[in-house]
């Protein structure tokens, strides 16, 4: 019922623009939450409620340290995940994760 995408774009080393898309691929509207983001931590969307097909938009941005890049073997990891409730209360969740090259 929904799908989640997120795409990385490093701005430095230790910087990067996350962007998420959520959509609704059901048939019945739903009540969303802000999404929970591994790095951001809880990003608000600007849709509080998504009717069939519809998707929304949201960014964030975040930082690293050398040892989180290091830990990755030169990549930076983001887990994004959100749960979103039908008229009746009746969860549906998705999630999403990508890795981005870290520049030197």
């Amino acid at each position: 019922m929904l799908t989640l995408t997120v795409t990385g774009q490093p701005t430095s080393r230790y910087d990067t623009t996350w962007t998420f898309t959520l959509t609704n691929t059901g048939d019945q509207t739903v009540t969303t939450q802000p999404l929970d983001s591994q790095l951001c931590g809880l990003v608000p969307l600007s849709a509080s409620t998504l009717a069939p097909g519809q998707s929304v938009t949201a960014e964030c941005s975040s930082t690293v340290t050398e040892s989180t890049i290091g830990t990755g073997m030169g990549m930076i990891l983001q887990n994004v995940s959100e749960t979103a409730y039908d008229s009746l209360g009746q969860p549906y969740s998705a999630t999403a994760s990508v890795r981005v090259v870290a520049p030197q």
